[in-house]
């Protein structure tokens, strides 16, 4: 379908300020936005999980799996309405779980649920032996398997073809909420069996065409996989020229220049349009026309980003005023992601604390399980309490975690999201801070002892050591020609059993070299290591 907005081309001529409903249809598959997927969730046998109870039963399994390792579980479309739907028929106990779902939400997020049984779940059956995969949905959504078509998969091979997702997409009847009625819907469910890891992933998406200012935008709408409901914290936007192709979606996917959140902008030659609304099925988006020349603030790539007032975990005043390049990180102590990004963290705030730059941590946590977690682990940057920080969280629309942003010292949004994770962290603001590799090679460099290990089409790899007590610390290859990895560091004399783990490019699997270094004491020291000849 075709929506042209126009005021040339549209009989009602729009004004600034004017609000446009955009039309759009489903479509299966993912479109151009990265592939969603979630574990195949079992039924917790645990009482005291907020989960146990929640998960459907299945009654019966089909033939000719005896000999098969498999597992049941279910695929949720809407996790709360599910909750909200057995804690109000009384199928699990609603004291014990009313505070643990939904003490967070406010008056208008619980006013959409309904308090009769939904059924957003949708049994989910998968089976292994040797490498043969073997998964079912129950289809008709009826808790049965038997009367269901077996789809059988091979186990992917290590590569890059594990990532093409080329599993059948299959359709499968669910309930879900719309404007407070219950109606039958269908959600487009593919299994991605990765080596070693089988998750289910959701396989539609929304799209349309229309004209803004003589210009055509593809549109497309995702929720992150989230279900099949969009709303304001899930909603992804990408405005594109040229309808997306297959070969594109990897670079786009990850693109966090093309992916638009809620409150940001489409532009044009000639205009901007505030994205500031989506329906709860993804079939409606609401944009804004506003003033090309009005200023911009937000989290948007080239927008000034909000403020942030308040004080740290130690009781000193932050403000994020000008003149600084600075790394955002909302993260949590229970988040594991974020966790495996602190190497990183601590490497960039090293790294460029010369620089006029400076790290800046929001945790979405309480501040006696941070102040316990940062001490000892050498993170001196500044760290605040988001529920102590204004509207911290709603500015910078954070809705998971771990979330990056990089600011410029005209707090300018410069990067965020997924190119700032892992090695993107540091090689993101070394770029926008204009540091060459020169500079780049000396801060790595740092030292008495250098560490070097031949580029083998490597694409991470990691050293530790018995003088690394904190944990492993990421190598970097980009400073130098060869593109060799290396590490420096200032040891005293003496033996150290060390190991270092990389990954092959292409590759999912991981590498393991166990060696003893030599570390003479003095200045200048380089250990060479080139893993293709088993040194």
């Amino acid at each position: 379908m075709s929506l042209k907005i126009n005021t040339e081309l549209c009989a009602q001529e729009l004004v600034l300020s004017d609000t446009i409903t955009v039309k759009l249809e489903r479509r299966v598959g993912n479109g151009p936005f990265p592939h969603a997927s979630t574990l195949i969730n079992p039924a917790t046998t645990d009482t005291t999980d907020r989960s146990y109870g929640l998960t459907e039963l299945y009654k019966n399994l089909p033939e000719g799996l005896d000999d098969h390792i498999f597992s049941i579980g279910v695929w949720d479309s809407d996790v709360l309405q599910s909750a909200w739907s057995r804690l109000k028929t009384g199928l699990i106990d609603s004291t014990q779980f009313q505070s643990a779902w939904y003490n967070d939400l406010t008056e208008e997020e619980l006013a959409r649920f309904v308090d009769e049984f939904v059924d957003t779940q949708v049994s989910l059956l998968y089976a292994e032996k040797g490498d043969e995969h073997i998964f079912i949905v129950d289809t008709d959504n009826d808790e049965e398997f038997i009367d269901e078509v077996p789809q059988y998969l091979k186990r992917p091979k290590p590569g890059l073809e594990s990532l093409t997702y080329n599993s059948p997409i299959t359709a499968a009847a669910v309930e879900r909420v719309i404007d407070g009625k219950v109606v039958q819907d269908s959600a487009y469910l593919a299994l991605n069996p990765f080596k070693g890891l089988v998750t289910i992933g959701v396989r539609s998406h929304s799209y349309t065409s229309l004209n803004l200012d003589g210009e055509t935008k593809h549109i497309y709408l995702s929720n992150r996989g989230a279900g099949i409901r969009f709303d304001k914290n899930t909603l992804r936007v990408m405005a594109l020229s040229d309808p997306f192709s297959e070969e594109d979606t990897a670079t786009m996917a990850m693109n966090p220049v093309l992916q638009l959140e809620l409150g940001e902008r489409i532009t044009t030659a000639y205009g901007s349009y505030r994205i500031v609304g989506v329906s709860e099925n993804g079939l409606e988006l609401k944009l804004l026309q506003e003033d090309e020349n009005a200023p911009w603030y937000g989290t948007q790539i080239g927008a000034t980003a909000p403020m942030i007032e308040g004080e740290t975990i130690y009781g000193e005043p932050f403000k994020s005023e000008e003149g600084k390049f600075r790394i955002l990180d909302f993260w949590a102590t229970w988040c594991a992601p974020c966790l495996e990004e602190i190497p990183y963290l601590l490497d960039v705030n090293e790294f460029f604390k010369d620089y006029n730059f400076e790290v800046v941590s929001i945790a979405d946590d309480t501040k006696e399980r941070v102040e316990k977690f940062v001490g000892g682990r050498k993170i001196t940057w500044p760290q605040l309490i988001a529920s102590e920080t204004d509207e911290v969280l709603f500015d910078y629309n954070v809705a998971g975690y771990p979330k990056y942003f990089l600011l410029d010292d005209n707090n300018k949004v410069v990067m965020r999201n997924y190119l700032l994770r892992g090695y993107g962290l540091v090689y993101e603001a070394q770029k926008a801070m204009q540091i060459s590799d020169k500079e780049m090679a000396k801060q790595v460099r740092k030292g008495n002892l250098l560490v070097r290990v031949a580029n083998h089409q490597y694409s991470k790899v990691k050293f530790s050591s018995e003088f690394t007590p904190k944990g492993a610390k990421p190598m970097y290859n980009r400073h130098n020609p060869e593109h060799n990895w290396e590490r420096g560091f200032n040891v005293e004399a003496g033996v150290y059993k060390t190991q270092i783990v990389y990954e092959v490019r292409g590759e999912f699997s991981t590498h393991y070299k166990e060696l003893e270094i030599h570390v003479t004491g003095e200045a200048g020291q380089v250990v060479e290591l080139d893993f293709s000849k088993n040194n």
